[in-house]
């Protein structure tokens, strides 16, 4: 030890010595290299060390001219590369002009139109037109902002570059360097003021450019705001007459005006519309065809590989068994955020391609009656749409929608009939359908009156209203019932290996997410529909209105909106938690490996955070000042404590429960003499399934303060006892030994540990003896035991063991005296049964059975 210390001694002496001494060599090298610089004489100043180079700092040094004339050549070639090309300038400007002929020419059509006194319907079409307009001259401006700047920050730059090449070539004039010094100087200069015109001649073309979209933006800002204006008039005047009546225009001629644009239709328009909508939602529409194509080989394969039972085969057969339909149902649902602001023809498309999973998804699931209505609502659309496209003279058309109206209501009304017909055979009231199938017949019976007598404006309006929205719904439902099939595919038990979903609670779960499935596409058609009655504007402007109106308290007041988000924020958030904690508890957590149970309580602790934090974000969306909610909760705190003592004591007694887990979700318990198995451990209360079937709700402060019983805590085993009884006379042993034997034989009992027989002692009549053998679950205890004690019951009897039987003497007292009197027949014989059975009762309790 003391010589390997000294050998680290001595190197670290000599590493320290080298050190030193290359650091006196470096100091006296630096010494030398400083006396020889001093002796040496000074070089002779450059031309970058010239005063006139100092007082320009722009100045390149001559010895940098070249090598900087070789980077502004490399940088002058890539701006084209950099810039936007002539050519896509060109395309550019021909865009815009064609943007130009555009505007005007729908300028001149929306004027006419308004002149002409336009419907609603062509009004909200020329909207839409406007609005697609807007949105290409943004994109267009979006276009021109991006390459202007471009060049502007290019422009810049190489004006900086001139700017030193220019001081540059007149120092090297007054210096009177080399003429190849100079030639080069004065190239690069020219190269620069050539590419700084050529840049400045794009930017100006560029900024027209602008100024032209800008112009055009104003024209489309204007005309929308003119088409507002007057389809706010249309709605107001949609109760005035806008034609004659049907009985005075027979055979008759209408000029040129709205009416007859409406009548005859706009195939070639609604084409082009169609093409400039495609051109323009190309994107999205290639995501769209995508999702589709992805989502319907999803299908295939769910089709292939669901391995779903006979009993529920013939509930998702006709969901599993139509991936094309189903494919075409997601086209349909990702189309819907796209319809808004899509036109006519769009739209019709859409419907058309939705007839498809609508046929075949939702009409094999409705009754016969439900069915026809269904099929003749689509020939209907259908029908309506080929009389607006017919090219006919408008009185001839007016008949046609007087004929379509007459023979709608009929066989509407026909098909209504039927249905509730045969809905009361079965017992049942009106439905919603029925109810909706009124409404759209009242509707449909105005635009009849409205085309009679001359209000062919709203008879148009209630007509595509009623027929568009009514296809909408059908169409939404549809996606709703096949949702909830999806979902409730999804969560039953043979699915769930190849689903990531839960596996309890999972009609509850179910119920949840159809109902939010519901509640979306609820609201869409909601959507929808306003906008096509042309009342979305005034329904919102009221609805605002009413959410605003302030509700005062005293010196107290909030809005009614508050209460509102107060209350959707709590109803989505709790959902959202709930689907969380179904997740987290079911399908992630148990494939951690944990402890038997704690899954369950992380989840349900992760519940209570997560509505903690929603009941804090519904206070926020309500307006609620958190400032103000401490005060509030300190108040609440101190009538917690007073009134509400059992719940909070039930509260921190489930967080207990959570926490050490001596019950958990599955347990089998006994409380109070009554068993079964905990289901849920709740805010206040557990739920445990009795074995008889029944639910008990215990509050959680009993679970922690009395005692229960938990048969399942450290494991499932449970010990079985039973009573065996044997007559005297035989051999203990033997008797032992096959009782032993007869337990062991029976398959559910378990081997580990191996059941025992013991010789009690003896009784009064009979010798005792116990069986003891355990069970794998509790809950199977009662037929197990019953299974082993006949399986003993038999094997006493085949090897002549007798059990004993108690005797029993019956005293008469006066039976001497009736001797001679007669005795009732049958009397021995009922008593003699008696015995026989006090015999039997007596030994099936001393069995134990």
């Amino acid at each position: 030890m003391f010589k390997r210390r000294s050998i680290e001694y001595g190197w670290s002496r000599n590493l320290f010595a080298f050190i030193l001494i290359c650091t006196v060599g470096v100091q006296l090298a630096g010494s030398q290299s400083r006396r020889r610089t001093k002796a040496e004489p000074s070089p002779e100043p450059t031309p970058q060390a010239s005063p006139a180079a100092s007082i320009n700092p722009l100045i390149i040094a001559t010895p940098h001219v070249a090598a900087e004339a070789m980077q502004i050549n490399q940088r002058l070639r890539g701006v084209p590369d950099r810039l936007i090309s002539s050519e896509s300038l060109t395309e550019l400007e021909q865009q815009t002009n064609k943007l130009k002929d555009s505007t005007s020419e729908k300028a001149r059509k929306t004027e006419t139109a308004i002149q002409s006194g336009a419907i609603f319907t062509e009004l909200q079409q020329l909207s839409l037109d406007w609005e697609a307009l807007g949105k290409q001259v943004k994109d267009l401006t979006a276009t021109l902002t991006r390459n202007a700047t471009a060049i502007e920050n290019e422009l810049q730059s190489l004006k900086k570059d001139e700017s030193r090449w220019l001081a540059t070539n007149e120092f090297v004039k007054t210096q009177e360097s080399s003429p190849e010094l100079l030639e080069l100087t004065g190239k690069v200069v020219s190269d620069t003021s050539a590419a700084v015109k050529s840049v400045e001649e794009r930017r100006s073309r560029i900024v027209a450019l602008q100024q032209a979209g800008a112009t055009q933006s104003s024209i489309i800002a204007t005309e929308i705001e003119h088409l507002k204006k007057a389809m706010e008039e249309s709605q107001r005047s949609l109760l005035e007459p806008d034609s004659l009546p049907l009985w005075k225009v027979q055979f008759g001629s209408q000029p040129d005006g709205s009416l007859a644009r409406l009548m005859q239709g706009t195939y070639p328009e609604d084409i082009t519309r169609l093409k400039a909508f495609i051109r323009a939602k190309r994107t999205s529409l290639l995501v769209i065809a995508f999702l589709t194509v992805v989502a319907t080989g999803m299908f295939l394969r769910l089709n292939r590989v669901s391995g779903v039972s006979k009993t529920e085969e013939s509930k998702f057969d006709l969901i599993l068994n139509r991936p094309f339909s189903l494919g075409l149902l997601v086209f349909l649902v990702a189309m819907i955020p796209m319809l808004s602001d899509a036109p006519n023809s769009a739209v019709s498309l859409v419907n058309l391609i939705g007839i498809v999973p609508v046929l075949r998804l939702l009409k094999p699931r409705l009754t016969g009656s439900f069915q026809r209505l269904l099929v003749f609502l689509i020939a209907s659309v259908l029908a309506w749409n080929l009389i607006k496209a017919l090219h006919f003279p408008v009185w001839i058309k007016r008949d046609l929608m007087a004929l379509f109206f007459i023979t709608v209501i009929a066989v509407f009304a026909w098909l209504a009939h039927e249905a509730h017909r045969d809905n009361s055979s079965r017992g049942r009231g009106p439905t919603l359908t029925l109810l909706a199938t009124f409404v759209g017949i009242t509707l449909l019976l105005l635009a009849f009156l409205g085309n009679l007598f001359g209000y062919v404006g709203l008879a148009d309006l209630l007509t595509r209203g009623t027929l568009a929205s009514s296809y909408r719904a059908v169409a939404l439902y549809t996606v709703v019932v096949v949702g909830a099939s999806l979902i409730s595919l999804a969560l039953q038990p043979k699915t769930q290996q190849r689903v990531a979903l839960v596996r309890t609670d999972r009609d509850r779960l179910a119920r949840w997410l159809t109902l939010a499935l519901g509640a979306i596409t609820l609201l869409i058609w909601v959507h929808t529909t306003l906008n096509l009655f042309a009342v979305r504007e005034y329904f919102y402007s009221v609805t605002r209105s009413v959410l605003d109106y302030q509700i005062r308290i005293g010196s107290a007041g909030f809005a009614l909106g508050n209460i509102v988000a107060f209350v959707l924020t709590l109803l989505i958030g709790y959902l959202i938690a709930s689907v969380i904690r179904a997740i987290l508890g079911e399908e992630i957590l148990p494939r951690m490996n944990l402890a038997y149970g704690l899954p369950n309580a992380i989840a349900t602790v992760t519940h209570y955070v997560l509505l903690f934090l929603i009941f804090l974000l519904a206070l926020a969306a309500a307006g609620v000042e958190l400032s103000k909610f401490t005060v509030l909760t300190g108040a609440v705190g101190v009538g917690l404590g007073f009134g509400l003592q059992n719940v909070v004591n039930n509260f921190v007694s489930g967080l207990i429960l959570l926490f050490e887990r001596p019950v958990r979700v599955g347990d089998l318990l006994e409380v109070k003499g009554v068993g079964g198995q905990v289901t849920k451990i709740g805010v206040r209360s557990s739920t445990v399934h009795a074995f008889d079937g029944s639910d008990l709700i215990i509050p959680n402060a009993t679970l922690i303060s009395e005692q229960v019983t938990n048969w399942t805590l450290t494991g499932t085993r449970r010990q079985v006892f039973l009573n065996i009884h044997v007559a005297y006379g035989n051999d203990p042993t033997k008797v032992r030994d096959l009782l032993r034997t007869t337990a062991a034989a029976h398959p559910d009992v378990l081997d580990s540990p191996a059941p025992t027989a013991l010789f009690l002692g003896f009784g009064d009549s009979a010798l005792n003896f116990e069986v003891r053998f355990w069970a794998h679950r509790p809950e199977v205890v009662p037929e197990l035991r019953s299974n082993v004690a006949l399986n003993i019951a038999s094997a006493l009897d085949a090897a002549g063991i007798k059990v004993p039987v108690p005797q029993r003497t019956l005293h008469i007292t006066g039976l001497e005296q009736v001797r001679g009197e007669s005795v009732p027949d049958g009397f021995e014989e009922s008593e003699e049964k008696k015995r026989i059975q006090t015999e039997a009762d007596y030994q099936a309790k001393k069995m134990g059975l």
